[in-house]
C-alpha cells in the first residue's frame, strides 16, 4: 500500500503473474486490475479517471512528488527579440555560468510575486509577468523545481547587474554562445520557438 503526500487515496497493487478475473457481480465487471487507485468511501470502485498501468502511476508519484517540492521561479525577459542572460557571481563553484533572473519562492509568496522581488532585487527593474513558458524542472542537485515566466520591462528601466557578474541581450541564435546551468536548458528551447528569427 502506497499513499501519496497530499491527497488522500491509497494504492492498492497486485503484482502476481497468476492474477484471476473477480467473479462477476452485480454491478460489477469481471476484472483484473494490477493497479487500482481508490479514494474513501469508493472502497471497491476504482476512480475512472485513475491510471490503471505502471507508466501512469509513476507519472502520477513524480507529479505529487515535484508539486510539493520548493519553487525557484525565472523570468525570460525579452526585448526586442532578444533574451536577458545572467552571469552568476558566486558560489564559486556556478561563477561563470549562466541563468535567466530569478530566486526562490518564499512562504506566503505566490510565484508571480515572487518574481517581481527577484527582478527588483537583482536587476532594480520593474517587470510586467505573463504566463509561465516551458516545462516545470527539476534542479540537478537540488530539492526543488524551476517555473519561468514570460516577463517584460516597464518603461525604459535598464537591468542592473546587482547580483550577477555580467548581463547580456542574447538573440536566439547566440543562445548557445554562453554556458548555460542544466535546468534551463529545456526552457531555452520553448523561449527559442517563441522568438523570431533574426534577420541576415
Amino acid at each position: 500500500m502506497l499513499t501519496l503526500p497530499g491527497r488522500r487515496c491509497w494504492l492498492v497493487a497486485n503484482l502476481s503473474p497468476n492474477c484471476h478475473p473477480r467473479p462477476q457481480s452485480a454491478g460489477r465487471p469481471a476484472s483484473c486490475p494490477r493497479l487500482h487507485f481508490r479514494r474513501p468511501g469508493t472502497i471497491g470502485t476504482p476512480d475512472a479517471a485513475d491510471p490503471t498501468d505502471s507508466v501512469a502511476l509513476l507519472s502520477l508519484v513524480r507529479n505529487e512528488r515535484t508539486s510539493l517540492l520548493p519553487v525557484i521561479v525565472g523570468a525570460a525577459l525579452i526585448r526586442a527579440g532578444r533574451l536577458l542572460a545572467c552571469a552568476r557571481a558566486r558560489p564559486p563553484e556556478l561563477a561563470g555560468w549562466w541563468e535567466l533572473p530569478g530566486g526562490k519562492v518564499e512562504p506566503g509568496e505566490s510565484e508571480r510575486d515572487a518574481l517581481l522581488r527577484e527582478c527588483r532585487e537583482e536587476l532594480a527593474v520593474p517587470v510586467i509577468v505573463g504566463d509561465q513558458i516551458g516545462p516545470t524542472v527539476p534542479i540537478p542537485g537540488r530539492e526543488a523545481v524551476l517555473k519561468v515566466y514570460l516577463a517584460t520591462l516597464v518603461g525604459e528601466a535598464e537591468p542592473q547587474p546587482l547580483e550577477h557578474a555580467e548581463l547580456r541581450w542574447l538573440a536566439p541564435d547566440r543562445f548557445d554562445s554562453v554556458a548555460w546551468l542544466p535546468a534551463d536548458a529545456p526552457i531555452l528551447a520553448a523561449i527559442h520557438g517563441l522568438l523570431p528569427a533574426p534577420a541576415h
